[in-house]
């Protein structure tokens, strides 16, 4: 008896037809040993081929020994466990109902897994010793592509398994949306926004929420990406509310739009800051301050030049003929001063003038009027920068 099996791998409208070989042997003859029987499966699935090309050839069906099939790293990270568990007892009740896909191990004896990985570990749950499948001769290349687009096109691939098995596939077409959309049958722009969310320049907080499973919306991982890089303080109060399940694709985006609009609010005021406009009048304004600056500077100097409470520390030093009059007349005051304290009430007064800040020549001015010394600015001067002499020799 002949088994006709139709199945739809490849583009979609096309279909093979499999041939599954039923019929009695003649007579009858010695069960072969397990090494046998497996030594006959390889020999035999040698000579079976399938072709991968979008109008595939027909191919047999052949039962796969487990311990012939390996498995390798794939786009498919995660698997539900409990989900496993009963797609294991479904099989061991019904059988596999779906045939696996595999290729040639190059090199070696085995066969690897192209589509189906999920019924090989259920199988192996179920402790069978061989599983249905169909054996296809492809590179690496080939089969990378076609065990992300079969994974791709269920459902409960999660996000991140999802993004990064496009870019995997877009890196295998040459970095081409246009190809890698073709492949998926999906619009260029899915193609495109899984590719975002795979970047390795992702945010962290994008990656975060993305890897961490809060949530399945591409447009909330993406546009929280964007936030991030205008706002970060923003963008971790945001994530804090997307994981608690308390902000939507819609609350994502007023919070972006929020942080976009301040942006460029700031963007603008720094652009009118430093316009040339803004520039000259800054200018502008700094010169008429330093006009003024210099002003009362100049009038300060004027001021000072001919105070005495300013001449009063300038006296070791050359003063012109006007400057020293003024510092006489103060310093004369003083000396009438002193002639008019006693001797009781010289040390008191003495003390409160160095507590008062009065300068050394001050103070000699008032003393030498106590001691009814005549006035004379010359001498006074000289007397003073000694006496300050030899108290720094003393000192030292």
């Amino acid at each position: 008896m002949i088994m006709a099996i139709t199945t739809t791998k490849g583009k979609p409208g096309k279909s093979m037809t499999l041939a599954v070989s039923h019929a009695k042997p003649a007579a009858k003859k010695a069960k072969p040993t397990k090494q046998e029987a497996a030594a006959a499966a390889v020999a035999k699935m040698r000579q079976t081929t399938i072709d991968l090309a979008p109008a595939p050839a027909p191919s047999e069906l052949v039962m796969m020994p487990l311990s012939l099939i390996e498995t390798r790293k794939q786009v498919r990270t995660e698997f539900d466990e409990t989900a496993l568990a009963e797609l294991a007892a479904d099989i061991a009740a019904r059988g596999v109902l779906q045939p696996i896909l595999l290729r040639p191990n190059p090199g070696m004896v085995n066969y690897l897994v192209i589509a189906g990985e999920r019924r090989l570990r259920a199988a192996r749950l179920a402790q069978l010793e061989s599983i249905p499948a169909i054996i296809g001769s492809v590179d690496d290349e080939t089969a990378s592509a076609m065990q992300i687009a079969e994974n791709i096109q269920r459902e409960d691939l999660c996000l991140a398994d999802e993004a990064a098995a496009v870019r995997t596939l877009y890196e295998l077409k040459g970095n081409s949306v246009t190809a890698a959309a073709a492949q998926l049958h999906k619009s260029k722009s899915w193609v495109s926004k899984r590719l975002a969310a795979s970047c390795p320049d992702l945010g962290g907080q994008a990656r975060h929420i993305l890897e961490g499973d809060f949530t399945e919306d591409l447009e909330i991982i993406l546009t929280v990406d964007k936030l991030q890089a205008i706002n970060w303080y923003e963008c971790q109060l945001l994530v804090d509310k997307i994981k608690a399940g308390d902000a939507g694709r819609q609350t994502v985006r007023d919070a972006y739009e929020a942080a976009k609009a301040e942006k460029e609010r700031i963007e603008a005021e720094r652009a009118a800051r430093n316009s040339p406009e803004a520039t000259a009048k800054r200018d502008k304004e700094a010169a008429a301050q330093k006009e003024l600056f210099d002003k009362w500077a100049e009038e300060q100097k004027a001021k000072e030049r001919l105070d005495p409470l300013y001449l009063r520390w300038k006296y070791d030093e050359e003063l012109e003929v006007d400057q020293l009059d003024v510092l006489g007349k103060h310093l004369e005051k003083l000396h009438r001063s002193g002639s008019k304290t006693t001797d009781i009430a010289l040390i008191m007064a003495i003390v409160e003038m160095v507590s008062g800040n009065y300068s050394a020549i001050e103070i000699a001015a008032f003393v030498a009027g106590s001691r009814e010394m005549s006035f004379d600015l010359g001498v006074l001067i000289r007397l003073t920068k000694e006496g300050e002499a030899e108290e720094g020799e003393d000192e030292e």
